[in-house]
């Protein structure tokens, strides 16, 4: 019987072994299919992520050509003033550009608010106001372009794919005139006495902020900075001011919190994007050399940066007053004034009188530059009813004082000064030089409350009080009285460790952003009441005193905020930042 059943055995193991064969070469081709049909999906991931990459760097690439035209224009440009720079679009092997019926290979259009590409080639986008995302608080005038392409590739299995992808970019103007303060240099609020400031403060470079351990220091409006921020550590050569006292500061008052008042942020650049490009102190044009050259009459003799050109309030100027000084050999002071016109405006003969009328000359000691200075006062009551008459007068006036020369120095130092400037010419008025001005008494205090600023070299507040011949007197004998400005100011300011290139001498503790408005007299009791909007974008070069109290000045009850006439009316010849940015990317 046993050798009976052994065919049945070997029969029966032998079907098992072809079962088990043809389940594992069955598992084999299954194993190999989808190992085939992986491969071919990850070549074909790696082709649309190579394809994905290759669309993004023509974006970037059209990028880099839009900000590059944009600035040098200095502008929004044209669709036209494109083509030629996008003429030659980047190559990528294994990819073609694959234009669809709405956009380009590689395109940048100008669009407007809704992203419409604008009608015409020849036409710029018109600015719509928008408010920054990225500066909390502050608003813009938006150009908006729309850059888009699309590529195509051919992928495993010989399937075309097509990718397009698209970025809206802005180019936005930021007047700077909304804000109270804003710092090209490190933001030095330090120690400061109460002080309560409104509206928005920046900086584009440190901010160092705190309240004295007597006194309150508080924003009510946003703060933003560019490099950093601290209410704890001293700002440099702070330790050389004669009041300093060591652990006495803390935090300055924040209202609705310090997340939501506080922001760090991207530099504004005055100049446009490409400012560094621009200012050059190694060539031999004197032109180019800091942004000092806002104030400063051009060099005739060499090319004006257009950027620096378009911005210099001499070349905005619609009544230009120069006066040359000089002495006689009596040591009195003479003067010669010429009064011309430009951009337009024009004076008659008897308007040409009264402003020469409204112009004298004086000497007054400066206690915080250690020397006198002569000044050309300008009478604003004089002088308001022929800038407001003036034909065509756009409401900038350039007025300056040198020595027969052309020159002036540190040495020699020479100012403006304006006083009864209580009222001015209703449509606003802005008065610019490339001497130190001191305003003396109210300004723009009368009836209703013009746009104006003023544009200096430093500017110092002399206050209702005021008299010549007690500015070589004792602190106790130059007393203030309360004061109110109503005014922008543009200003040079000495950072802290400036170092003075004629003396060699290093300066210390700046007096910061409280102290950029000048004081010469003893405020103690008094207040000094501010609104508009502060600028400070170059070092001075000719009021070059070094900060302290001691026996200059005791600071004033400082009461700061913006003047909220400027947001839809700014003064005459104002200034614009420039920002330039690109959203997110989208499929089309």
């Amino acid at each position: 019987m046993k050798h009976q059943s052994q065919p049945n055995e070997k029969a029966s193991a032998l079907i098992i072994s072809l079962f088990v064969i043809l389940l594992i070469a069955a598992f084999i081709g299954g194993a190999m299919t989808l190992t085939t049909a992986t491969v071919r999906q990850t070549d074909s991931s790696r082709d649309f992520s190579a394809l994905e990459s290759a669309a993004e760097g023509s974006l970037d690439f059209a990028y880099g050509v839009w900000a590059k035209t944009i600035n040098s224009y200095y502008r929004p440009v044209t669709k036209n003033q494109l083509a030629g720079p996008m003429a030659t679009v980047p190559s990528f092997s294994g990819f073609v550009y694959a234009p669809s019926a709405e956009n380009g290979p590689l395109e940048i259009n100008p669009v407007d608010e809704y992203g419409r590409p604008v009608a015409s080639a020849t036409a710029t986008p018109s600015p719509s106001k928008i408010s920054l995302d990225n500066y909390p608080g502050w608003v813009g005038y938006n150009s908006s372009y729309l850059a888009s392409v699309r590529l195509a590739g051919t992928f495993v299995g010989g399937r075309t794919v097509k990718y397009g992808i698209k970025r809206a970019m802005n180019y936005s103007v930021v007047p700077l005139f909304q804000a109270t303060a804003f710092f090209q240099d490190n933001l030095e609020l330090y120690k400061t006495a109460t002080m309560s400031i409104g509206g928005l403060v920046h900086t584009n470079s440190k901010a160092y902020v705190s309240s004295p351990s007597q006194g309150v220091l508080t924003f009510t409006g946003n703060l933003s900075y560019v490099e950093g921020y601290t209410d704890s550590v001293e700002p440099p050569q702070a330790r050389t001011w004669s009041g300093y006292t060591p652990n006495s500061t803390h935090p300055p008052t924040f209202p609705n919190g310090f997340d939501e008042q506080v922001s760090q942020v991207n530099r504004m650049e005055p100049l446009g994007t490409d400012a560094k490009t621009i200012l050059d102190t190694t060539d031999n044009n004197p032109n180019n050399d800091t942004m000092r050259e806002l104030i400063e009459p051009p060099d005739s003799a060499h090319p004006d940066p257009t950027p620096i050109s378009e911005r210099r309030l001499y070349n905005k100027a619609g009544i230009v007053i120069h006066v040359t000084t000089s002495r006689n050999w009596r040591g009195q002071l003479t003067a010669a004034t010429s009064v011309t016109t430009q951009n337009g405006a024009s004076l008659n003969n008897g308007q040409v009188n009264k402003i020469k009328n409204a112009l004298s000359q004086e000497t007054i000691y400066d206690r915080r530059e250690g020397k006198y200075v002569d000044l050309t006062t300008l009478d604003m009551k004089k002088a308001k009813s022929a800038f407001q008459g003036a034909h065509d007068f756009n409401g900038v006036v350039y007025i300056d004082q040198t020595a027969p020369d052309g020159s002036i120095s540190t040495s020699d130092p020479k100012g403006i000064r304006l006083i009864k400037g209580e009222q001015l010419p209703k449509d606003g008025l802005t008065v610019a030089s490339q001497n130190p001005v001191y305003i003396e008494g109210d300004y723009n205090t009368k009836g209703k409350q013009s746009s104006s600023a003023v544009f200096a070299d430093a500017v110092t507040i002399l206050s209702n009080n005021w008299d010549d011949n007690r500015s070589t007197s004792a602190l106790f004998f130059r007393q203030a009285t309360d004061t109110t400005v109503n005014t922008a100011i543009v200003a040079g300011f000495l950072p802290s460790g400036w170092t003075n290139p004629d003396t060699h001498v290093q300066y210390g503790y700046s007096g910061g952003l409280n102290n950029f408005p000048r004081f010469l007299e003893d405020w103690s009791n008094d207040t000094f009441t501010y609104n508009g909007s502060m600028i400070e974008l170059f070092t001075s070069q000719i009021a070059t005193g070094e900060w302290d109290t001691g026996s200059i000045y005791s600071p004033p009850h400082r009461v700061w905020d913006f003047d909220s006439n400027f947001v839809d009316s700014p003064p005459p010849g104002s200034l614009d930042a420039v920002s330039i940015s690109r959203g997110a990317l989208a499929r089309f």
